[in-house]
């Protein structure tokens, strides 16, 4: 019997924008499932990390990000999406209130990005679409989350996260911890274009 294709249903917005110190950025709103949530840290910066699956739009990111995923593939593309400090106890704190579900369902803004790697297995190189999450807003939990299992010794023990407890990141050599990756969109500094 042959393997039931996964659907995954994502819609994806992207604009280039312009920075006020100079450079450009993509611009990014994203909707769909997220799961695979891991705390690490990344040059003494706090990320909560995890994986969105997005589907039937490679044409487009391949257009925005000059990246040349297959076009004709029902594969999905697997997005590291991270939270840094700040936001990164934010959403630690909404998982909490959701009794921490392994997986939900959520709108992302932010930037995104995407860089070659040399795969562990030496069998050529890869790239990781990575998003860096300024704001989100959660649309549901589905109902076949598993409770408790999102980040383990989260806000809502007294453990700390970074203990043992917290799951490994698998695909932690993915993102790129030199910074946040994103570029003020909190108000300190207007660099959107309008």
């Amino acid at each position: 019997m042959a393997k039931e294709q996964n659907k995954y249903i994502t819609f994806i917005n992207m604009v280039n924008a312009n920075k006020k110190k100079g450079g450009t950025f993509i611009s990014v709103t994203v909707g769909g499932l997220i799961s695979k949530f891991c705390v690490r840290d990344a040059n003494g910066k706090k990320v909560i990390a995890a994986r969105m699956p997005i589907q039937n739009r490679a044409k487009y990111i391949n257009t925005m990000l000059n990246t040349n995923f297959s076009e004709n593939s029902e594969d999905a593309i697997w997005v590291n999406v991270t939270f840094w400090e700040e936001r990164a106890d934010r959403f630690e704190k909404m998982l909490a209130k959701c009794d921490n579900p392994d997986k939900i369902r959520v709108v992302l803004v932010g930037s995104i990005s995407a860089k070659k790697y040399q795969k562990k297995d030496n069998s050529g190189e890869g790239i990781a679409v990575t998003l860096s999450v300024s704001d989100w807003m959660l649309l549901s939990v589905p109902e076949n989350a598993k409770k408790g299992t999102a980040i383990e010794g989260s806000a809502n023990t007294s453990e700390p996260l970074n203990s043992g407890n917290a799951q490994e990141c698998d695909f932690a050599e993915d993102i790129d911890d030199s910074d946040d990756g994103f570029f003020n969109f909190d108000g300190t500094e207007d660099d959107l274009p309008f």
